[in-house]
């Protein structure tokens, strides 16, 4: 439900990423925010969108195309000047771990101007979108899946002569009547409403239209209209409020359609001002709860007509109809009752179909049971009686007792859907030869969600052990804080050495500090890969503190070189070590190159505040003489991914010591 105030916009109260705390979503003509209300009453913005070249006509929360995805669904009407054939007038988005991230799908008309308000129909998701040029006339869009794409089939709805040749904007909203989908097209001209109601079946025909006066009811706000069924006699109407102030009802009533005033006028659900503080926008939505008309809207739900059985679960606002029996009279015999059903259910004998639509007074498990007869053929029955020789035809039947249960749930609140979190890998590897002396013996202790992976790596000469720590920052929530160590207790009198690495994902600036230090004077060297070339501006920023004075940037393969020894590699006898961490789209891989050493501790620390900034801080500390002979990095999508990995495996052994070509690594995991 949406509702619009003034030039504000309040759609909910969802919970969407499933914490019991309400999200509402706001927007005007300019911009769209989602965001969630905590318990004192503030907001937190969870997602937003600024349009430069269109305004908001409507916007609505809905698993349009049956996926299990939530999906926003944004009507758009473009500035002048802004319109071209690659704009779209439907912006789809799919709700992925607290953030909408856009849908594409693929249209088979592109070119509808000036979109008014769009509804959805709960048992077909349907969409209807009312348009008013080039011509007037309403919409219906069906969305389906199409391999990994969407589709869009849409059939335009021809307007009688009072609508066509009108001249104020066109609306359009679907009615629920008696189980059955109807779309009312309205326009508003001077002081009076021309609608029109059709049955909203494969092909729409007009059951009634009318032209109804509105006693001074001004400028209808089409993103605000809702449904509801207030004597609950499961005839859905139409609540039309105004911005001069009135709610009108308009009602299908005796085979005539009806406008009157509401119950909710006056009731302050719909005005308020676009400047409106967190408070005020509270306030709106605790009068609509105290009123109840969360109650009277049907809130998007997954599986809301069940055909064929495809689970056991209705929700407030789902149709039932359960194939009973074969659907021709011929086949079907004679079916009653074995268990009383529930209020409203019945059994059609020309579809073989058992519905029922439930009400809130139904939630919970109800059982339909019967006993069902089939023709399947007939015989030929010859006998005698006191008179003579008789015959008669008798069916060949066949008797079923059937049960089915289902449970009625309520739909105050969208159900829970799963999505799986976003994949941004993050990563810790650490490779050094096996220790002369002590043990390889490490414990790890850590704040979920983090995996460890220790493999001994027989490399002839020089046998080796890689250590690495992953995780998908992708599941890492909101305002959470996850940690670990890897540590192993120090049996080596050598000096310690510490490479700590702060990478800002939302600045993406990567800090990185060695101590003690290298340098004498312990300058700090920024390396801009933007500045330097123009085509890395994907790169983050680097701030090395501690490093050789002649750190620089340079021209590697798959990447940027950020220092190279001149004196060249000495011995194969090595250690390595990089760090991967996500952004956006493409991961980010630094790597060290370095002399031997012995590692004795890995810790991370994973951040995210209350706005969705992750800070990732590695740090790493080990006995040796730390003397890297390069350091590189490197970008790579997740296309591929899956080769640089292959690719980096054979280099990195290569740099431990074996001959990549004879020695077989692919039983060798060193990520």
């Amino acid at each position: 439900m949406s509702i619009h105030a003034g030039t504000l916009n309040i759609g909910g109260p969802f919970d969407l990423n499933n914490n019991n705390m309400d999200e509402a979503l706001l927007f005007n003509e300019n911009h769209l925010r989602y965001v969630e209300i905590l318990n004192d009453g503030s907001h937190v913005l969870m997602w937003e969108i600024i349009p430069d070249n269109y305004i908001i006509k409507d916007a609505n929360i809905y698993d349009i195309n049956n996926d299990g995805k939530t999906n926003l669904i944004i009507v758009a009407d473009y500035l002048p000047g802004k319109r071209s054939k690659e704009n779209k007038w439907l912006h789809l988005f799919s709700w992925a771990d607290s953030l909408f991230v856009p849908q594409s799908i693929e249209m088979d008309n592109d070119d509808l101007l000036h979109p008014n308000n769009c509804d959805i129909d709960a048992q077909s998701r349907v969409l209807s979108i009312a348009v008013g040029t080039p011509y007037r006339a309403a919409v219906l869009l069906e969305v389906q899946n199409q391999e990994e794409s969407l589709t869009g089939s849409t059939m335009n709805i021809e307007l009688p002569d009072k609508l066509r040749n009108g001249f104020g904007p066109v609306f359009s909203s679907f009615m629920n009547l008696s189980g059955e989908a109807h779309l009312a097209v309205f326009s508003p001209e001077n002081d009076s409403l021309k609608v029109v109601l059709y049955r909203a079946d494969e092909k729409a025909v007009i059951v009634t239209e009318n032209i109804l006066p509105l006693n001074g009811a001004r400028n209808l706000i089409g993103s605000a209209i809702l449904k509801t069924d207030l004597d609950k006699n499961d005839f859905e109407e139409l609540q039309l409020p105004f911005i001069s102030g009135e709610v009108l009802t308009l009602a299908f009533l005796d085979s005539l359609l009806v406008l009157s005033e509401s119950d909710l006028s006056g009731q302050n659900l719909f005005i308020l001002p676009d400047s409106a503080d967190s408070k005020r926008i509270n306030e709106i939505l605790s009068n609509r709860a105290d009123l109840g008309v969360y109650d009277l809207v049907k809130i998007p739900e997954p599986d809301t007509i069940i055909s064929i059985i495809p689970d056991d679960t209705l929700r407030l606002g789902d149709t039932l109809n359960y194939k009973a029996a074969v659907d021709t009279a011929i086949e079907f015999y004679s079916f009653n009752w074995l268990l009383k059903p529930p209020s409203n259910a019945y059994f059609d004998p020309s579809s073989g179909t058992i519905s029922w639509i439930p009400r809130r007074e139904d939630i919970g498990v109800h059982e339909f049971k019967f006993f069902i007869e089939q023709r399947l053929n007939e015989e030929l029955v010859s006998d005698e009686d006191d008179l003579g020789d008789r015959h008669r035809i008798f069916p060949v039947l066949e008797g079923l007792e059937r049960s089915y249960a289902v449970i009625v749930i309520d739909t105050t609140k969208p159900p829970i859907i799963y999505v799986p979190p976003p994949y941004e890998p993050y990563s810790v590897l650490v490779l050094t030869p096996r220790k002369a002396a002590g043990n390889e013996r490490f414990l790890f202790d850590g704040v979920p969600p983090f995996s460890v992976s220790v493999n001994e790596i027989d490399i002839p000469k020089y046998p080796s052990f890689s250590h690495s720590i992953f995780a998908n920052l992708g599941r890492v929530n909101v305002d959470k804080h996850v940690n670990f160590s890897y540590t192993s207790n120090k049996d080596s009198s050598d000096k310690m050495m510490t490479l700590m690495l702060n990478h800002d994902l939302t600045e993406n600036i990567i800090y990185v500090k060695i101590e003690p230090t290298i340098d004498s004077l312990n300058t700090i060297s920024s390396l801009n890969p933007s500045s330097w070339r123009s085509s890395l501006q994907h790169y983050p920023m680097y701030e090395f503190e501690g490093f050789p004075e002649s750190m620089r940037l340079g021209d590697s393969d798959n990447g940027i070189s950020l220092y190279s020894s001149e004196a060249g590699l000495k011995t194969k006898n090595n250690s390595y070590i990089s760090v991967l961490t996500p952004l956006s789209e493409n991961g980010h891989n630094i790597s060290f190159s370095m002399k031997a050493v012995e590692l004795w501790n890995i810790t991370g620390d994973v951040k995210m505040d209350s706005l969705g900034n992750k800070t990732v801080n590695t740090t790493i500390t080990f006995t040796g003489e730390f003397y890297p002979y390069s350091i590189h990095a490197e970008m790579y999508n997740r296309e591929n991914f899956t080769k640089r990995l292959k690719e980096m495996k054979f280099q990195i052994l290569e740099f431990m010591g074996v001959d990549s070509v004879v020695v077989d690594s692919s039983r060798i995991n060193i990520r």
